[in-house]
């Protein structure tokens, strides 16, 4: 009984492990770099800023993100 509850406890470990691995930690990168300032040579710049979610609240992204919406329905 006790080697099936090492077993098992391991599997669910690499399972999270391979979760952390290849899908939380991607997504916190993702998220971490939209609150970066974009640069032209560097692709991104430390610097923080909210501009990228005021720019997301803008007229034109709503209209377009309304129409796309609708396309997909």
């Amino acid at each position: 009984m006790g080697s099936v509850l090492t077993l098992r406890n391991s599997i669910i470990a690499l399972i999270v492990g391979w979760l952390g691995l290849f899908v939380f930690i991607p997504n916190l990168m993702i998220i971490g770099t939209s609150f970066l300032t974009r640069d032209e040579a560097n692709l991104i710049q430390m610097v923080f800023t909210l501009d990228n979610y005021y720019r997301l609240f803008d007229p034109l992204y709503a209209k377009v993100l309304g129409t796309l919406s609708i396309w997909h329905q």
